[in-house]
């Protein structure tokens, strides 16, 4: 094999072992934007991501705002009502207050403002 064909083929190789390492973290959506272990999860979402999603009329980490009615991150769609909710302790995020209700360690949710409403989803 000659010098650039096998020069060629590893580069190959690492990139696909580099897509494959890749391919073994979980994927990880967290509404308050916290960065996990990056050497074990493929965060999703950062503030910067989540923050997008509101008109650019609204401040940045301001509160009292409600969802949009739709936004796409990556794979991650939402389809609203346009009360829905952000709830997160991470005052950097734009978002609706910080009521996460009593779950211990969490620290962001969604908040669908309507019974059973299957028009809603992620």
């Amino acid at each position: 094999m000659n010098k650039s064909l096998r020069s060629a083929a590893i580069a190959a190789l690492l990139l696909f072992s580099l897509h494959v390492s890749a391919q073994n973290k979980a994927e990880v959506w967290d509404f308050a934007a916290e960065q996990l272990d990056t050497s074990l999860y493929d965060n999703q979402l950062t503030e910067t991501i989540i923050n997008s999603w509101y008109a650019p009329n609204i401040p940045v980490g301001s509160s009292g705002n409600v969802l949009p009615t739709s936004f796409t991150a990556g794979i991650l769609s939402w389809t609203g009502g346009g009360n829905d909710r952000l709830r997160t302790t991470n005052t950097n995020l734009t978002r609706y207050d910080e009521n996460i209700s009593t779950a211990p360690g969490h620290t962001g949710r969604i908040y669908v403002n309507s019974a059973a409403n299957v028009s809603r989803f992620m």
